[in-house]
C-alpha cells in the first residue's frame, strides 16, 4: 500500500503538554496533511500508524552516555519511550530534536528544525513506499 503526505497516519510523541501544543501548531500549518494523533509521555500501540515523530525539540543536546546520566529523570524517561517504540514496533521514527548519542540511525532519521522535520517526513514517506524489506 502506497502512502502519501495526504494519507500518512502519524503518531507524535511529546514529553510535555507544552511540547505537544508546539507540535500540534506545526502540523496544523501543513496543508493537505491529515491531523496526526498526539500523545504525551506514554507509549501507545503504533500498529495503525505509518510512522512516528518522536518530539525531543525542547531537550538538551545529549552527546554521550555521561551527559545522558546527568539528565533529570523525566527527560531520561522520555528517551526511554523512544527505546520502547524501537523495541516494540517495526515503525520508522523521525527524531525531532538536537543530537542524541544513542539514536538508531537505521530507523530514525533526524530533524532539528521545522524545515528539516517537514523534509524528513516527506523523505520517510518516499522511503517507505520504495524500500522493500
Amino acid at each position: 500500500m502506497t502512502i502519501s503526505l495526504s494519507t500518512a497516519r502519524i503518531l507524535v510523541v511529546s514529553r510535555t503538554p507544552g511540547d505537544s501544543a508546539y507540535m500540534q501548531d506545526f502540523f496544523a500549518r501543513i496543508e493537505g496533511l491529515p491531523a496526526p494523533d498526539f500523545v504525551v509521555g506514554k507509549t501507545v500501540p503504533a500498529d495503525k500508524y505509518d510512522l512516528i515523530v518522536f518530539d525531543a525539540h525542547s531537550l538538551p543536546l545529549v552527546p554521550n552516555i555521561e551527559a545522558f546520566t546527568k539528565l533529570p529523570d523525566d527527560i531520561q524517561a522520555h528517551y526511554f519511550l523512544l527505546d520502547n517504540y524501537l523495541r516494540d514496533t517495526a515503525k520508522y521514527i523521525v527524531f525531532f530534536g538536537k543530537h542524541y548519542h544513542n539514536l538508531n540511525q537505521e530507523r530514525c532519521p533526524s530533524a532539528n528544525s521545522k524545515f528539516t522535520l517537514f523534509a524528513r517526513i516527506r523523505e520517510l514517506i518516499d522511503f517507505i513506499n520504495h524500500y522493500k524489506s
